[in-house]
């Protein structure tokens, strides 16, 4: 395990490649809130609604996917030491180009129809290509093996599936599949994007960030070696079986999901373990996050079986009470701590070119905790609204939007703070 002495910005992109994503995240949060305040229960009666399948390509890509991406390009360097290619260019291609992509995808659903689905995935294609290469070159030009490398490339190769599933879906929704290829297709892009491309990214991110941030001990090799490659390769063998007995799909996914379910209750364990037992919003985050993927565990059987509210809670309990709360407990400390990382590599050179220290402002200082707490209270009551909407889907469901605007907006100004501090920082330095 590596600690934060052990970290290195010698290889590390500029800070703005990363904060390009990172910053742009949670804007889609609010556009996804804006949505459920516009249209209401449409998306909890019925998931094939247009505004449901909008409304999860806001969050899954537009959030999930922009900060993977962001997160993707400033670690792989600094935990791993693997600089990434023409981290620039890649950075100035992939972000215009997703975030039109998303936009198009979700304007398609929603009232376009057929020619913004279609530029909407072509711009998303367009965009994460050259992501994917880049991604893949520094991967494969690490000299040393690393669990989470593997993990890492694993995701990649699992985000190119999801991105050719999601073709094939929209050339469906062309006319050129039946309806229950797409059910099929759908389902399977579904599961290789959250299993495959977040799920082992996550899992290889939180070997390296829940050790050194959380200060808990390391996760046990077995799960290290085996967990990654285990949940790619079962997630493979899902394509041709369920493409032969498509009734399977919702079954055959419950290893991998059991993985993840053993991945959520290991971190749980090991936090109880941690070394500093003082209050730490990303540990309340990522409780609440690995909670919500077990609940969702025990939902994933009864959705399959009887679909209705089900289908919303296991939806709820996977993207926003799981996923989304281990993105967002990971972003409240990511942000902030590469802006005062930055800054002391920038002191040390200081130091050495000029003589003399310039006083920087500590993580606390760049993102307060008290702001911090308010969004963690805003994403737990819309979490909770989601929850409780299928019993007043009209009313509840606009209240979970509006929740939604309100706990990404405030992370969205939180992250605009940080930079505004960073900026004036490094002003000090001449």
């Amino acid at each position: 395990m590596r600690g934060i002495a052990d970290l290195s910005l010698e290889q590390a992109p500029p800070l703005w490649t990363p904060f390009l994503f990172l910053f742009g995240a949670p804007w889609f949060g609010v556009l996804a809130g804006a949505l459920l305040l516009k249209v209401g229960a449409l998306p909890v009666l019925d998931r094939w609604q247009g505004a449901a399948l909008a409304l999860t390509h806001l969050l899954t890509l537009g959030v999930l996917t922009l900060s993977m991406c962001g997160a993707s390009i400033q670690l792989l360097p600094v935990l791993v030491g693997v600089p990434v290619p023409r981290v620039r260019w890649v950075a100035a291609w992939t972000w215009p180009l997703l975030v039109a992509g998303t936009l198009a995808l979700a304007w398609g659903f929603l009232e376009g129809g057929t020619p913004w689905l279609v530029a909407g995935a072509a711009g998303t294609l367009a965009g994460l290509a050259p992501f994917l290469v880049a991604m893949g070159l520094a991967l494969a030009r690490a000299r040393v093996s690393h669990h989470s490398l593997r993990a890492m490339a694993l995701a990649c190769v699992s985000l190119a599936v999801t991105l050719v599933l999601g073709a094939l879906l929209v050339a469906g929704l062309g006319g050129y599949r039946t309806f229950d290829e797409i059910v099929l297709l759908a389902g399977l892009h579904l599961s290789w994007g959250l299993l495959g491309w977040v799920g082992l990214l996550l899992a290889g991110v939180a070997w390296q960030v829940v050790p050194l941030f959380q200060m808990t001990p390391e996760y046990p090799p077995l799960v290290r070696r085996f967990l990654a490659p285990g949940l790619f390769l079962w997630l493979v063998t899902t394509l041709p079986v369920s493409w032969l007995w498509p009734g399977l799909w919702p079954w055959i996914l419950l290893p991998a999901l059991l993985g993840m379910a053993w991945m959520a209750a290991l971190t749980l364990q090991l936090q109880r373990r941690r070394t500093r037992k003082t209050p730490d919003l990303t540990l309340d985050y990522w409780r609440l996050g690995m909670a919500c993927l077990l609940a969702a565990l025990a939902v994933w059987p009864l959705g399959a079986l009887w679909g209705g509210p089900w289908v919303w809670w296991l939806g709820t309990l996977m993207l926003p009470g799981g996923v989304l709360s281990l993105l967002n407990g990971m972003l409240l400390k990511i942000v902030p701590f590469l802006s005062w990382f930055h800054l002391q590599h920038r002191q040390m050179a200081h130091l050495r070119e000029r003589g003399g220290l310039v006083e920087i402002p500590h993580m606390h200082a760049l993102l307060p905790t008290t702001l911090g707490r308010w969004q963690w209270r805003l994403h737990l009551l819309a979490l909770m609204s989601a929850l409780a909407t299928p019993a007043a889907p009209g009313l509840l469901a606009r209240v979970t939007g509006g929740l939604l605007v309100a706990a990404y907006g405030l992370l969205g100004l939180a992250f605009i703070r940080v930079w505004l501090g960073y900026r004036s920082a490094q002003g000090q330095f001449g």
